[in-house]
């Protein structure tokens, strides 16, 4: 694995286009969860670039790095991935299901996204597989077109599935991930076209929510392939923002997640101009204000949408109960001199500080998964788990560790002060934890981050399930959540 990840910094130093499609069994396996010491009899065989890579100085970036490259991998490190005999040979599902989506895209391929596909390879090699046991993942700068450096954003997305009633969809979300009734959603086609424009195949409206699904009222009735990406059109509670009229209010209003307010005794956020910008402000006791440049209205928009993400995550989790779990976390803060357990209600920690976050799993039979999101202080949300977008798997007996790397030569995830928190020395933050018995879609809670190394090639599915008549996304019997607080002061 080693090998591997060293084979593919050298690609992308020298193109800086590189997509890796792994279709063979443990294909997300990367060296990642204990450091490796060479055996000292061993040592004197070993390549030059083994002992480079395991100097105790260590390389910049983890080994298992890999954030400027499109990474779409068919199998975890703990699982088989199925293949299928075909005129006589065998073919991985991953592959053929790719295959059979560019292959259908014909001269049009060169409008899709991976974000537009990874959902509808997954749902393909599913109804192949006849269960949800291969579980395919995408990780990396996931907006890019097929095979290509260019960028074609889309709104955050989750996998939308044909119901059995024609006026009807699904989601692979539910409250567990923060929808709720009476979301209006939209379902668009894979491919962006050349003006950033997308295909609605369908609208519909959240009627009723289980913890890892949802299903869509569409305005009227569609054919719908299984696996086109869904994104929000309008909240059904839009954070509701006090913004003076022109362009920033016609951005707020242009938002799924905001509206403007008409008074402002009705807003939780106010929008001002002073003299070195704009000024957010948020009603007394939440978070800080912010302050963006006068021409930064994506930033401003940005920020306010994912406060009210974040509200409505909370919102969701506080109105229902967590199921009993056999899981335990516990976190740290992470130095040269080692790691310091974090305890108490409301730890201080100072930007630039590094943590790691302890997962353990106490259940003697069946995996969980876990998605850890950190809220800064400006309210903005990063998902820690990037190695694993759908959650860390933890099997029975499990442990792992998020902020532990392989050969990087710092250890933990460093904490960073919001660049818009230009006034303020100090504000609070939290871990947000979710644990579910299944795979959680957290595309359209969670912005696509920009290129960190924190964002690894590893990453785990599931074990073979029950067979399934129906394409339902299977539900998640159990889900749990926590949230660890803290104080973030600045450097």
């Amino acid at each position: 694995e080693l090998e591997l990840s060293r084979r593919l910094v050298e690609l992308d130093a020298r193109c800086g286009n590189v997509t890796a499609v792994f279709d063979c069994c443990h294909s997300g396996e990367l060296g990642r969860d204990d450091d490796v010491v060479l055996a000292a009899r061993h040592e004197d065989r070993a390549p030059d670039w083994v002992r480079a890579a395991l100097d105790p100085a260590g390389p910049a970036v983890a080994l298992d790095s890999h954030p400027a490259i499109v990474r779409l991998c068919g199998a975890s490190p703990q699982r088989t991935a199925y293949a299928v005999e075909r005129r006589g040979r065998h073919i991985g599902r991953l592959t053929e299901a790719l295959l059979e989506t560019l292959d259908a895209a014909g001269e049009g391929w060169a409008a899709l996204t991976w974000e537009g596909i990874g959902h509808h390879v997954r749902e393909r090699v599913i109804a192949g597989v006849g269960n949800e046991g291969q579980w395919v993942a995408l990780v990396g700068p996931r907006q890019r077109r097929l095979f290509s450096t260019q960028v074609a954003p889309r709104p955050g997305s989750v996998s939308s599935l044909p119901h059995q009633d024609s006026a009807r969809a699904l989601l692979r979300a539910g409250w567990h991930q923060g929808v709720a009734a009476g979301d209006r959603w939209a379902i668009a086609d894979m491919e962006v076209q050349a003006d950033g424009a997308l295909r609605i195949r369908a609208e519909g409206v959240v009627e009723s929510i289980e913890r890892n699904r949802a299903v869509l009222a569409l305005d009227r009735s569609a054919e719908l392939r299984a696996g086109l990406p869904a994104h929000l059109i309008r909240a059904a509670d839009p954070l509701p923002v006090r913004v003076p009229p022109g362009p920033l209010a016609r951005a707020v209003e242009a938002s799924a997640w905001l509206a403007v307010a008409k008074t402002e005794t009705e807003a939780a956020a106010t929008v001002a101009s002073h003299d070195d910008g704009v000024v957010v402000s948020r009603r007394a006791g939440d978070l800080l204000a912010s302050t963006f440049d006068a021409h930064d209205a994506a930033g401003l928009v940005e920020c306010l949408e994912d406060w009210a993400r974040g509200r409505r995550l909370l919102d969701c989790l506080g109105a229902h109960e967590a199921s009993e779990h056999p899981l335990r976390w516990t976190w740290a803060r992470v130095d040269e001199r080692g790691t310091t357990p974090l305890t108490g209600q409301r730890p201080r920690l100072r930007a630039e500080d590094r943590i790691r976050v302890d997962l353990h799993s106490d259940a003697l039979f069946d995996p969980w998964f876990v998605a850890i999101v950190l809220c800064d202080p400006a309210g903005r949300l990063r998902l820690l788990s990037t190695r694993m977008p759908e959650g860390i798997e933890l099997p029975p007996q499990g442990h792992e560790v998020v902020g532990h790397r392989l050969g990087v030569a710092r250890q933990g995830l460093p904490l960073r002060w919001p660049a818009s928190l230009r006034d303020a020395s100090e504000g609070p933050a939290c871990l947000l934890l979710l644990a579910s018995r299944r795979p959680m879609s957290l595309g359209h809670l969670v912005r696509p981050q920009a290129l960190d190394h924190d964002d690894a090639l590893a990453l785990q599915g599931l074990a073979k399930g029950v067979l399934r008549s129906h394409r339902a996304p299977e539900l998640a019997d159990a889900c749990a959540f926590g949230r660890l607080d803290f104080t973030l002061a600045r450097a």
